[in-house]
Protein backbone atom coordinates (compact mmCIF):
# COMPACT_ATOMS: atom_id res chain seq x y z
CA UNK A 1 0.00 0.00 0.00
CA UNK A 2 1.31 3.53 -0.57
CA UNK A 3 0.14 6.91 0.53
CA UNK A 4 0.64 10.14 -1.19
CA UNK A 5 3.59 12.33 -0.09
CA UNK A 6 2.26 15.07 2.06
CA UNK A 7 3.58 18.53 0.97
CA UNK A 8 5.36 17.22 -1.61
CA UNK A 9 2.78 18.47 -4.37
CA UNK A 10 1.87 21.50 -5.27
CA UNK A 11 -1.99 22.54 -4.48
CA UNK A 12 -4.55 22.54 -7.22
CA UNK A 13 -6.44 25.12 -5.82
CA UNK A 14 -6.32 28.58 -4.18
CA UNK A 15 -8.86 30.10 -1.80
CA UNK A 16 -9.40 33.35 -2.44
CA UNK A 17 -11.61 36.52 -0.37
CA UNK A 18 -13.34 39.49 -1.96
CA UNK A 19 -13.96 42.83 -0.18
CA UNK A 20 -16.26 45.11 -0.97
CA UNK A 21 -16.81 49.20 0.02
CA UNK A 22 -20.28 49.91 1.17
CA UNK A 23 -20.02 53.23 -0.47
CA UNK A 24 -18.61 53.10 -3.20
CA UNK A 25 -18.55 49.69 -4.38
CA UNK A 26 -14.64 48.92 -5.09
CA UNK A 27 -13.97 45.46 -4.82
CA UNK A 28 -10.60 43.78 -3.37
CA UNK A 29 -9.36 40.41 -3.90
CA UNK A 30 -7.27 38.86 -2.06
CA UNK A 31 -6.17 35.76 -1.02
CA UNK A 32 -8.11 33.94 2.12
CA UNK A 33 -7.38 34.45 5.77
CA UNK A 34 -8.29 31.88 8.20
CA UNK A 35 -10.89 33.45 10.09
CA UNK A 36 -12.62 35.08 6.98
CA UNK A 37 -16.03 34.63 6.43
CA UNK A 38 -18.92 36.45 4.40
CA UNK A 39 -20.49 39.84 5.78
CA UNK A 40 -17.23 40.22 7.87
CA UNK A 41 -16.44 43.99 8.50
CA UNK A 42 -12.95 44.04 5.98
CA UNK A 43 -11.66 47.67 7.15
CA UNK A 44 -11.81 50.99 5.54
CA UNK A 45 -11.54 51.28 1.46
CA UNK A 46 -8.63 52.80 0.39
CA UNK A 47 -11.01 55.16 -2.10
CA UNK A 48 -13.72 56.95 -0.07
CA UNK A 49 -12.57 55.62 4.14
CA UNK A 50 -16.01 53.78 3.46
CA UNK A 51 -16.61 50.67 5.31
CA UNK A 52 -15.33 47.23 3.55
CA UNK A 53 -16.51 43.77 4.03
CA UNK A 54 -16.55 40.75 2.67
CA UNK A 55 -18.85 39.37 0.14
CA UNK A 56 -17.38 36.54 -1.48
CA UNK A 57 -15.10 33.41 -0.50
CA UNK A 58 -14.36 31.02 -3.34
CA UNK A 59 -12.05 28.61 -4.39
CA UNK A 60 -9.82 28.86 -8.17
CA UNK A 61 -8.60 26.11 -9.65
CA UNK A 62 -4.81 26.18 -10.22
CA UNK A 63 -4.41 23.18 -12.74
CA UNK A 64 -3.09 24.56 -16.24
CA UNK A 65 -3.16 28.03 -15.04
CA UNK A 66 -0.79 30.96 -13.11
CA UNK A 67 -1.57 31.09 -9.57
CA UNK A 68 -3.09 34.34 -8.72
CA UNK A 69 -1.30 37.02 -8.30
CA UNK A 70 -1.64 39.62 -5.00
CA UNK A 71 -1.23 43.06 -4.83
CA UNK A 72 2.08 42.99 -3.38
CA UNK A 73 3.70 40.51 -5.97
CA UNK A 74 4.91 42.74 -9.11
CA UNK A 75 3.13 42.54 -12.22
CA UNK A 76 4.90 42.19 -16.19
CA UNK A 77 3.63 45.18 -17.80
CA UNK A 78 1.38 44.89 -20.63
CA UNK A 79 2.67 44.72 -24.51
CA UNK A 80 3.02 47.96 -26.25
CA UNK A 81 1.74 47.93 -29.67
CA UNK A 82 3.71 49.13 -33.00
Amino acid sequence: MSFPSLGGSKPKTQILTVDECENCHNRVTHPHQPGDYVYKPAGECDKCHGTRRIIMVYSEDLRGKQPHLTASEPQAPPPSKP
